[in-house]
């Protein structure tokens, strides 16, 4: 007969088994759950011959990489993506969801099982084959070897388009000679000669320059960084080429990739369209619009500029992309209309110029006349910087050098026509209608924590019915009502755990925390 003590040990073995074959069960393997993950979020960057440091094409390659990749994934530094997703989502983002995270993270919690690896997804092929098959320009700067020996290097490289009046540009892709070594790319284009006059002054394939391409008569078209899809514009619009104008790539190399040899080209598709609607690409957030300048950082100082402009006409807006230096440190951009909430446009909370983009919206972002763009921009000179060009800190003023630094936002914009709020610029999304934007609608939900029931309180004005959905952490949907008045809702069936509440209609959505005991 089995004694009450010996009863407990082996019940309690039992569950610890139990506990752990539910575990192991129920744990992510890379066949079922993480290789998919990685090959569509880590290997575009992670595979022979490209800019990650190592590969990410197999099993073998992601278990001895493990520890590397949980720093990464939990401090949210891989993939590389700026910008702030709580604040304004993009189109084609580089990030990876709550649920693609956790799982990844649990993975490696667990050992990093391989699974089954007859049921795994089969790795990615890299070619070099174009997005734009038959573009309707193509340069190449001439050949390179990089001349980053112990600090990185930034060289422009213009190139005639020899194109012989104005066109208007749909697509642009970037291939880069030598994915190993061009860490990012800014693409400029100067009808004035300028940048054609530095590169002939130089020696060398290309000319050295930080900032920009070199000349303030170069404007910028695109910014490129591993991992980027080919920058699109909807049928009908485009970005004015102009006549005779040169392309300017400038090529960031990183240190360490001297003597390497890069030949990177640019495709061009022109739109078709005989009434295109050109696209304005602009520092609309500039020097002229700082409200507290000139730009100046006295050595061990970290100051915030502010700038604003007023928006002259209603206008439809593609994309944003912000410009600063080194000792930049982080950048929110919004826009406050004449009537309504405040408007995200995008916030970098650690700003890397390494990673510096173009940011398409999801949808296009229309703006009514009379708005205010608003940006608040942070610099740190200080040694706490790890960026800082200078050491110890140097006054830094506006300029196009290494040790210089800029204050601009680049818009892609055109004139308003009916319809543009509707114009779709990423066909991934899983949803046919944009997303309202977060704000506080002043739907209450209480108590909270809440046990079984939870009571909703609308606003006396609701006239519009509210759709009510409850996330786990992970970003399972649980739970779906139809909110059209203030009353109770039952709970009573979910476990308990922390959820993310929902709640939106056509004008609005709130999100807000909730806590089921």
């Amino acid at each position: 007969m089995v004694s009450g003590i010996k009863r407990i040990v082996i019940v309690c073995a039992l569950f610890m088994a139990l506990g752990g074959l539910v575990k192991a069960q129920t744990a992510p393997t890379w066949s079922a759950d993480v290789a998919s993950i990685v090959y569509n979020k880590c290997s575009n960057c992670h595979h022979a011959g490209a800019i990650g440091p190592f590969p990410l094409m197999s099993y073998q390659d992601a278990f001895v990489q493990a520890a590397a990749i949980e720093g990464s994934v939990y401090d949210n530094r891989m993939p590389p993506w700026p910008p702030d997703a709580n604040y304004r989502r993009y189109a084609h983002e580089r990030l990876l969801t709550t649920d693609e995270k956790s799982k990844i993270l649990t993975w490696i919690d667990n050992g990093a099982p391989e699974g089954n690896p007859n049921t795994a997804p089969a790795p990615p092929v890299y070619t070099d084959a174009w997005a734009i098959p038959n573009p309707s320009l193509t340069v190449k700067m001439p050949d390179y070897f990089s001349e980053a020996v112990s600090e990185d290097m930034y060289k422009c490289f213009a190139i005639p388009s020899n194109v012989l009046q104005d066109r208007y540009i749909k697509s642009i892709e970037v291939i880069p000679g030598n994915r190993s070594v061009v860490h990012h790319v800014l693409i400029f284009q100067d009808d004035s000669g300028d940048c054609l006059a530095l590169d002939a002054a130089d020696p060398n394939p290309g000319y050295t320059n930080y900032g920009g391409a070199g000349s303030n008569n170069a404007s910028l078209v695109i910014g490129w960084v591993p991992g980027a899809e080919p920058y699109s514009l909807p049928n009908g619009f485009g970005i004015k080429l102009k006549a005779n104008s040169a392309l300017v790539l400038q090529i960031h190399y990183p240190a360490g990739t001297v003597g390497q040899l890069d030949s990177t080209r640019v495709n061009i598709e022109f739109t078709t369209n005989n009434n295109v609607r050109e696209v304005t690409v602009a520092p609309v957030l500039n020097n002229n619009s700082m409200q507290n300048g000139p730009l100046a950082i006295p050595a061990n100082q970290v100051k915030t500029f502010v700038q604003e402009v007023t928006v002259p006409a209603k206008a439809t807006v593609f994309s944003v992309a912000p410009h600063m230096h080194l000792i930049g440190r982080s950048t929110k951009i919004y826009a406050i209309p004449p009537v309504g909430d405040t408007i995200p446009i995008i916030n970098i909370p650690d700003w890397k110029f390494g990673w510096q983009g173009s940011y398409q919206f999801q949808y296009a972002q229309t703006v009514q006349q009379g708005t205010i763009l608003r940006s608040e921009v942070v610099y740190d000179n200080t040694v706490n910087n790890p960026y800082n060009p200078s050491s110890p800190p140097q006054l830094v003023t506006n300029g196009e050098g290494t040790a210089d630094e800029m204050i601009l936002t680049y818009f892609a914009y055109t004139g308003y026509q009916p319809g543009d709020e509707n114009i779709l610029m990423d066909s991934t999304l899983l949803t046919s209608v944009p997303q309202p934007l977060v704000q506080d609608l002043g739907i209450m939900l209480y108590p909270n924590p809440a046990q079984d029931e939870l009571y909703l309180s609308l606003p006396n004005n609701t006239t519009e019915p509210f759709t009510l959905r409850l996330f786990t952490t992970a970003g399972q949907l649980v739970l779906t009502q139809q909110i059209t008045q203030s009353g109770q809702l039952s709970i009573a069936t979910l476990p308990k755990g922390l959820y993310i509440a929902e709640i939106a209609n056509k004008t609005g959505r709130q999100v807000n925390k909730l806590v089921k005991y």
